[in-house]
């Protein structure tokens, strides 16, 4: 009964995967993509930060190069 039964559902399982593959293979199109690019003056806006944050790394490196530091420790005890 049970070996029967598995059969049967085996059989329904293929065929629905059978159905749902070859069902919309033909309806399957590459959808249109369509891009704008708008150009105006907030392009000149884009340019100036990225100057803005090369200036700014630059000046973080000459920090890093240019920075002193100091070290003030208590002096210890003496046993």
């Amino acid at each position: 009964m049970f070996i029967i039964l598995a059969s049967f559902l085996s059989v329904v399982a293929a065929s629905f995967f059978f159905i749902a593959i070859f069902h919309n293979a033909h309806q399957i199109t590459a959808p249109e993509s369509q891009i704008h690019v708008f150009i105006n003056q907030n392009d000149s806006v884009v340019t100036k930060l990225q100057e803005d944050v090369e200036h700014l790394s630059m000046l973080i490196e000459k920090m890093n190069a240019d920075t002193v530091i100091i070290e003030m420790r208590k002096p210890g005890r003496a046993e």
